[in-house]
């Protein structure tokens, strides 16, 4: 099956499952991570796709935890690019300061992105 075939395929399967995501986890195993693996990421190999990633731009949030972007996409060991997941949805631009803050603050990203599973905002640089 070819590119184009795998991105339709994911597309029924997206309108099968979405009326079943009720949370921000749900949505990324149900939605996004399929995305990914159709994108040719191999989303089982931390080396390659980071969840709950933490970098420079990390500060402790009131209850001691750090602040994480969802996932952080590496080459060679460093991250080139950043996706924040929300619920499906919510409104993926309502979070585009927090992927602003994290997409700033690591100079070895180049893309940016922030979705609900259904739809992509996409940022970058040059």
């Amino acid at each position: 099956m070819g590119f184009v075939d795998e991105l339709r395929a994911l597309s029924e399967q997206v309108k099968r499952r979405l009326a079943n995501v009720k949370s921000e986890e749900a949505t990324k195993q149900a939605l996004i991570l399929p995305f990914f693996q159709v994108l040719g990421y191999d989303i089982y190999d931390p080396s390659e796709v980071q969840p709950e990633y933490v970098a420079d731009f990390a500060k402790k949030k009131s209850n001691g935890t750090f602040e994480k972007v969802d996932y952080a996409v590496l080459r060679a060991g460093v991250p080139v690019m950043l996706v924040e997941c929300k619920v499906a949805g919510s409104e993926p631009q309502d979070a585009d300061g927090q992927l602003a803050r994290y997409f700033n603050a690591t100079t070895t990203v180049k893309v940016g992105v922030v979705t609900n599973g259904t739809r992509y905002r996409r940022f970058g640089s040059l």
